[in-house]
Order: C-alpha cells, then structure tokens, then sequence
C-alpha cells in the first residue's frame, strides 16, 4: 500500500508514495562517441539461513570437552551452533569447562542436550538456565557442497608419525595415521585424508583451514575430528601474506 502525506489539508492536496521490493541499476558504458546502457533489476528477499551465519555447523552430533571457548566479536555470527544430529538424540555434549557464548539450534526435534561440570555453558549461562539457550525442531539450514580437491595443490608437506614436529605448514595427514597434535602450530591448509581420527589438544594453534576429503558414505566411527584441552584458531586472514 502507497504512504499518503498531507501537505495542505484545507485544500486537499497530498502526495503519495510507493515503496517496492525491487532495486533497479542502470550501467552505461561508451566508447567512440558510442553508448551503451544495460538495466537490471534486483528482487529483495528473504534469504534462509545458511551454515555461515553460524560460528559452528554439523550434520552430525556435537561434543565439546576441556577447555573450549566457542565466543567471538558477534555473538550469533561467531559463536552461534547448527546441529542436525538426525540419527543421534544425543545431539551435544559438553564437558568440563568448555563453553558456546551463542545460542544453539537442533533441527532434530527429539534431540537432547547433555552438560556435564558445573561450568559447562551455553549463553553465558550454566545449568539450569544454559538449557534456555537450546532450540530443537529448528528449520533446516543450507549446507554448500565442498570440494575438497581444489585445496590439495596448496599442500606441500605429508605429515610423518615417525618424525613429529613443533611447526606445520601445509602439511596433508596421510589417511589411517590418526595423529594427536599437542604443543603444535600449524599454519595453511591441515588436509585430512579418509579414513582418520585425528585429535587436536594440548596448547594446540590452527591459523588456516581444515580440509578433509571423505563422503557422506564414510563410517563415522573411523573418520573423526576431536578438540580437546587447549585449541587456539585463527582463521586464513591471519596468515602472512607471502607465499609458504
């Protein structure tokens, strides 16, 4: 409906105006005294949520254990969990001391949600008001499709069991080798191969990304990706800007 403001009511003028939904963008380009001018126009909408506007998002469960501060400058953008868990009730654990500043969203609406420790926390709060802060039966999300392949050029190092180091850069962790990384810093693209459990902890620092390249088919019972005790991440901005 047109918005109608009165400018002279004892003569009974106004004028009217129509807000729509529709951004329209005109882009003129000339060359040899000859122009050319392309329109476009854009539909506003409500776009659904996707997995970034979380600072976590799985399909499966969720358990966090240790020490682990999920928190950030925008709360909901980067500390906010998405879970589906459909074939888990047990949708997220969480032990010790760990803690998720955001709220957190369950899809599974049967899910169920276990804190253990008197400083588990979610929402800056603890049990019993923590629970506040989980919503189950939440509507589904869009999870992208990756494909992991395009980060294997970047990778430059095979990790070796048998010859642990301090420092890693772009380092690919060759599948069935299930490391532990503790007191260890690694920098780039940390590729996982299928099938690993792989287990980050013990003053542990990740600046870069994660990559791994197993499937929906794959057996969860031997393709895992645990954080415990002590995990510092800093995301690929924060890499230094020459080559490595």
């Amino acid at each position: 409906m047109p918005d109608i403001v009165a400018i002279e009511t004892a003569r009974a003028e106004n004028i009217s105006t129509n807000i729509i939904d529709i951004l329209q963008m005109d882009v003129t380009g000339s060359a040899g005294g000859l122009d050319r001018t392309i329109r476009v126009n854009y539909n506003f909408g409500t776009r659904a949520h996707t997995v970034f506007d979380y600072g976590v998002a799985t399909k499966g469960a969720l358990k966090l254990q240790g020490n682990i501060d999920m928190s950030g400058a925008n709360v909901e953008l980067d500390a906010g969990v998405y879970i589906e868990s459909p074939n888990d009730a047990n949708a997220l654990t969480i032990k010790g001391n760990s803690s998720i500043a955001g709220d957190v969203h369950i899809t599974n609406p049967d899910a169920t949600v276990d804190l253990q420790g008197g400083q588990a926390s979610i929402g800056g709060n603890t049990v019993p008001e923590a629970y506040d802060h989980v919503f189950t039966g939440s509507p589904p999300t869009e999870f992208p499709v990756p494909e992991p392949s395009y980060f294997e050029h970047y990778v430059q190092n095979i990790y070796d069991p048998n010859n642990v180091l301090a420092e890693y850069d772009n380092v690919i962790i060759p599948a069935g080798t299930n490391p532990l990384f503790g007191a260890v810093t690694l920098r780039g693209v940390v590729f996982i191969e299928a099938p690993n459990i792989v287990r980050f902890g013990g003053n542990t620092t990740i600046t870069g990304i994660i990559v791994g390249n197993g499937d929906l088919s794959d057996n969860s019972g031997t393709n895992q990706i645990w954080f415990t005790g002590t995990v510092n991440s800093y995301p690929v901005t924060d890499l230094p800007d020459e080559p490595q």
